[in-house]
């Protein structure tokens, strides 16, 4: 079920993508992966430190942008937690 979840949100993604004219890349795929994979409320900058470890080519920018991608996709949603923003899944 969890699978069918994870690829649905990527199918979203993609089409999002698409409809609005953005380019799928490497980076953001493992951005996109390391968020939907997490069981937690992650800061841009946990996600950051995720996403580096496997793949250190990937900057903070990427991250930042891709989570807001994400947001606009209706997969995320940003959470301010002890006044930190931070970010969850929303789909589903």
């Amino acid at each position: 079920m969890k699978a069918d979840v994870t690829r649905e949100e990527k199918a979203i993604f993609a089409a999002f993508l698409t409809k609005n004219g953005l380019k799928r890349s490497e980076q953001r795929e493992a951005v996109v992966d390391t968020f939907l994979r997490s069981q937690r409320h992650l800061s841009v900058d946990d996600l950051f430190q995720l996403v580096h470890k496997r793949r250190s080519d990937i900057g903070r920018t990427t991250v930042y942008r891709t989570l807001k991608l994400l947001q606009l996709a209706g997969l995320a949603q940003e959470v301010v937690l002890d006044g930190q923003s931070r970010f969850e899944r929303e789909y589903n």
